[in-house]
């Protein structure tokens, strides 16, 4: 299992950048098309496989190989109980997760990318985000930290913004909460923004959330990898350190 340490880093990503080759490819790609990893890639004819369905593969064939290596939950369009972010509680005519990737034992996380589908009365349009969700050990009153107004939560509409680090403000109901100052105060802001200059940082409860909105996380990035280690890392000290991939990350997600 993970211990912290703030300047090591943790996943072999060599599966991320690796050209796919070979006879595993050739299985891999004859499971996918039987629907073994996951019914987006299901191709039972040869003209169903256009270039989408072999971008949509080879990913999924990365994004396999690389959780193999490292001991993850790799879940290809999961049905999960709604997160307790505010990205996810709009209210869309369709809306689902796409690959999430779950970090199970100490300093454990999830992140994966989502996607909604909104009808209006010309062409549906359509909402991406990625997200990160990092469980806390202790509970936190509601804020978020963005560069922009923007997109607030309604929770934390009747509230005033505190200018923080990295030309960011803080929304919250309890802004001088000791916790959240030093949770704050310790460079999770600017790791975040590292990772997107567009993102933001919201804290529920015993969860904390950083979110790409209007975009996916390129998840076969490995610099992206580094970057989430970077925040996890930040984050460490406030860390629920949950002990196994059943106690806690799949908490997260539970309301």
């Amino acid at each position: 299992m993970w211990q912290h340490r703030p300047m090591t880093r943790r996943f072999d990503t060599s599966a991320l950048t690796r050209r796919p080759a070979g006879a595993d490819w050739r299985r891999f790609r004859a499971e996918a098309a039987a629907g073994e990893h996951g019914a987006d890639l299901v191709a039972e004819r040869w003209w169903q496989r256009g270039m989408d369905w072999w971008l949509g593969t080879r990913t999924r064939y990365r994004l396999t190989r690389f959780a193999r290596a490292n001991g993850l939950d790799l879940q290809p369009r999961p049905a999960i109980p709604r997160p307790a972010a505010a990205v996810f509680h709009s209210a869309p005519a369709q809306r689902q997760h796409l690959d999430r990737i779950t970090v199970p034992g100490p300093y454990g996380f999830v992140i994966g990318n989502y996607e909604e589908v909104f009808e209006g009365p010309g062409e549906a349009t359509g909402y991406d985000a990625g997200y990160l969700i990092v469980p806390l050990r202790e509970s936190y009153p509601p804020s978020w930290v963005s560069r922009q107004e923007h997109g607030r939560p309604r929770r934390l509409r009747d509230v005033d913004p505190v200018p923080i680090a990295a030309g960011c403000c803080l929304w919250s109901r309890k802004p001088e909460f000791p916790l959240l100052q030093r949770l704050l105060s310790d460079g999770l802001v600017e790791k975040a923004l590292a990772i997107s200059g567009g993102a933001t940082v919201e804290v529920v409860g015993n969860e904390l959330f950083v979110v790409l909105g209007g975009g996916h996380f390129r998840l076969t990035s490995p610099r992206l990898w580094g970057q989430v280690e970077d925040v996890v890392a930040t984050v460490a000290p406030f860390h629920a350190q949950q002990t196994g991939a059943g106690t806690g990350i799949n908490a997260v997600s539970r309301r």
